[in-house]
């Protein structure tokens, strides 16, 4: 398998230089993968993630957004072997509840609808039921931060 499939780049949005040791000790931990995650820094608070499964590196990039301290860690599936200046740490997706929807339209489609004026939507939670039911709508949202 390409070690690119296995791999993503991450930047820490932080003002401060990252803990190194200290993140490179947690961060598996924090993501609960099943197997070691090797961890390189290449600049102060950007790093590569190498993954020995895909079902890990997907199970990271499904389980975000992800913090380190109070600092979000923005992951970016690498495309082509380049550098990784160029790469794009701007946009993150965010699940979001919509709250105050009237009954009637507590559906997917309103959820697509309405988060599609803000930014792009990944995805809607449409509950067990796959009916939208409940007190609020959940939708998965690609914004800029």
């Amino acid at each position: 398998m390409e070690k690119m499939a296995l791999s993503l780049v991450g930047k820490v949005l932080s003002n401060e230089k990252v803990n190194k040791t200290a993140f490179m000790g947690l961060i598996g931990g924090i993501w609960k993968v099943k197997e070691e995650v090797e961890i390189k820094f290449i600049q102060s608070n950007v790093c590569t993630f190498h993954f020995k499964s895909v079902d890990d590196r997907t199970h990271v990039l499904a389980r975000g957004p992800w913090t380190f301290d109070v600092d979000l860690i923005m992951l970016v599936e690498p495309s082509s072997k380049g550098d990784i200046e160029n790469m794009n740490f701007s946009r993150n997706e965010f699940w979001v509840q919509i709250h105050r929807v009237p009954l009637l339209c507590m559906t997917t489609e309103i959820g697509w609808f309405l988060w599609n004026l803000v930014g792009d939507v990944s995805d809607v939670d449409a509950g067990i039921n796959g009916d939208c039911s409940g007190i609020f709508l959940r939708v998965c949202v690609k914004i800029d931060v």
